[in-house]
């Protein structure tokens, strides 16, 4: 199943094209707010852009958010090593956001390591209980793992903190049907034709 990921409004902004800023000069977005992905339109444009980060991380070594956007640049460009040594250390500098143990599960769960991607959304609901992302980012990884009963239960803490998300419904209902319980899962389906569509990034 592909993980879906409510963003708040500053993870979901795109931002611009850093290949156009000069290699001393960065954009303040990226040294302000943890991102969920960059999706740039060129090599150049990941390459300039962690020149920039890293004469900035030069200067402050414990700069979180710039440390979680080089890490998107280098996971972006195929660096996923690089790019978990950058998150590892955001984590160890204790971050206040879910974004970083979300970026580097989302590198694990890509390479097949289950249990540390599951790890680490662990780590992300033990910080963030009242945060839904966080909850919904493991039913995808138990998801992935064939753990059907543990998914719904994930899907559930998910739905009780925000319960007009569709998409849990509907990927509940996946889960559902996955041990047997249609009647179940109809209902999921149910509920979620009388919802709106929510913003949702597609890892």
């Amino acid at each position: 199943m592909k993980n879906f990921i409510t963003l708040s409004i500053a993870t979901m902004l795109l931002v611009g094209c850093a290949g156009n800023e000069p290699h001393d000069s960065i954009d303040s977005v990226y040294l302000n707010n943890p991102y969920r992905f960059l999706a740039m339109d060129s090599k150049k444009e990941y390459e300039t852009i962690i020149i920039q980060l890293t004469n900035h991380i030069e200067v402050d070594k414990r700069a979180i958010y710039a440390l979680n956007n080089r890490a998107l640049a280098y996971s972006e460009s195929g660096m996923s090593q690089k790019a978990i040594s950058d998150l590892e250390l955001v984590l160890k500098l204790s971050p206040n956001s879910y974004v970083p143990y979300h970026n580097l599960g989302d590198i694990y769960q890509e390479k097949g390591n289950l249990e540390r991607a599951l790890e680490l959304y662990s780590d992300a609901i033990g910080r963030f209980p009242d945060d839904a992302v966080c909850f919904r980012a493991r039913a995808y990884a138990y998801f992935e793992s064939g753990r059907w009963i543990e998914a719904i239960r994930d899907f559930d803490s998910a739905l009780k903190l925000e319960p007009n998300q569709k998409q849990n419904y509907l990927d509940r209902a996946s889960a559902k049907e996955k041990i047997g319980d249609k009647d179940g899962a109809k209902r999921d389906r149910e509920i979620a034709s009388h919802l709106k569509n929510q913003y949702l990034y597609l890892n």
